[in-house]
């Protein structure tokens, strides 16, 4: 800290400190990702089982209370029920997840297909037509063509 920073915040006044801190913490907070960003259906889906599971446990322990039940039965009731209710919420979630990820990799798979077919047209257009005599060339190389010439000029004529 320099001398004038020093000389300021002695001079400052508790107000005026905060609204630096918050300035400060303002600039510093940035939403930390992971790059990972989350469809819309299965964060609704993972929200409303949330929910769910929120209202279920304060309703199991309201009731449970109303009841005039002992607090060892509050909790296996409560407990069960999230237990079996949260099962099936899990499960009803993870079916969500696993379809938005296959419709998305299906997504993907299309647009790379039609990447690749226009690519190949854009390829074969962009060469042009080629003589029957260049595309032999091109498969036989001609020091094999020389030895297979030197072979037949070498075997002797019968006539």
């Amino acid at each position: 800290m320099t001398k004038e920073n020093e000389v300021n915040s002695v001079n400052e006044t508790p107000a005026e400190k905060s609204e630096a801190i918050k300035k400060e913490s303002k600039k510093k907070e940035a939403p930390q990702t992971d790059g990972v960003i989350l469809p819309v259906l299965v964060e609704f889906t993972f929200t409303v089982s949330v929910i769910i599971l929120a209202i279920l446990f304060t309703t199991v322990v309201g009731v449970s209370l109303l009841t005039g039940a002992k607090l060892l039965d509050i909790v296996i009731r409560t407990s069960a029920t999230m237990l079996v209710v949260g099962g099936l919420l899990i499960l009803i979630s993870r079916q969500i997840s696993v379809d938005v990820l296959n419709a998305a990799r299906l997504q993907e798979e299309e647009v790379k297909k039609k990447l690749n077919e226009s690519s190949a047209l854009e390829h074969v257009k962009s060469k042009p037509a080629r003589s029957t005599l260049e595309q032999v060339e091109e498969f036989q190389p001609k020091d094999e063509f020389e030895k297979h010439e030197e072979m037949d000029n070498n075997i002797p004529s019968e006539a």
